[in-house]
């Protein structure tokens, strides 16, 4: 029964985030070909070719969500200190480089993560901007 409604949940969502990612703009092929080839090589290759992927295309949001979600968890495994900080920050930058784009990409995911990070760290006023975003949007909320 609990998996009938994550499945259901999980179409409706999916279906959500078509419909609003439909003023995101399209990857470039190259791109997307690059990243392709290099998902089945080791980290180290795919994340080069992620970052010569948005080089190729500067709005591959894709490219920079898999970027965002490599460095989140690279700071989980990292030595605490600076190396934690540097990973946080690349995956800050990679989130807020998807808002520039497109904040509605994934349902408007990369706005409610750093709002969430924001707010897990008592900084609401950091925070109010990113939910913001999605509140004052008409594409947050679909009319049925």
């Amino acid at each position: 029964m609990i998996r009938k409604g994550l499945f259901i949940g999980f179409v409706f969502l999916s279906l959500a985030t078509f419909a609003q990612e439909e003023s995101c703009p399209e990857p470039k092929k190259k791109a997307v070909k690059l990243v392709e080839s290099a998902k089945k090589a080791d980290m180290s290759t795919y994340y080069k070719a992620l970052i010569e992927a948005i080089k190729i295309d500067p709005t591959y949001l894709e490219a920079y969500d898999e970027l965002a979600g490599i460095n989140e968890r690279k700071s989980a495994t990292a030595r605490p200190g600076k190396e934690v900080e540097q990973h946080v920050n690349r995956a800050i930058e990679y989130y807020n480089k998807i808002i520039e784009i497109c904040a509605e990409y994934r349902g408007f995911y990369a706005p409610m993560r750093l709002g969430d990070y924001y707010y897990s760290l008592k900084q609401y006023e950091k925070a109010r901007p990113f939910y913001q975003t999605i509140l004052s949007s008409p594409k947050a909320f679909k009319n049925d």
